[in-house]
């Protein structure tokens, strides 16, 4: 999983983009626990992407 991935590589939380259109994606990212996050990057301006964003758990070497 994505998630699992960034987690192991030492980030602190992992940020999804996608577009208006989408409605399903975002209802499952949403339910996933992803809320807004400001916009970044080449589609920053563009009015129908959408940044979800959440917290990454905290990884221990008990649980790596």
């Amino acid at each position: 999983m994505a998630e699992d991935s960034a987690a192991g590589a030492g980030a602190f939380t992992i940020v999804l983009e996608t577009n208006q259109r989408h409605p399903a994606a975002i209802g499952l990212y949403r339910a996933c626990g992803y809320t807004e996050v400001p916009a970044f990057g080449y589609y920053a301006d563009d009015p129908l992407t959408v940044y979800l964003g959440r917290p990454l758990p905290r990884r221990t070497a008990a649980t790596s």
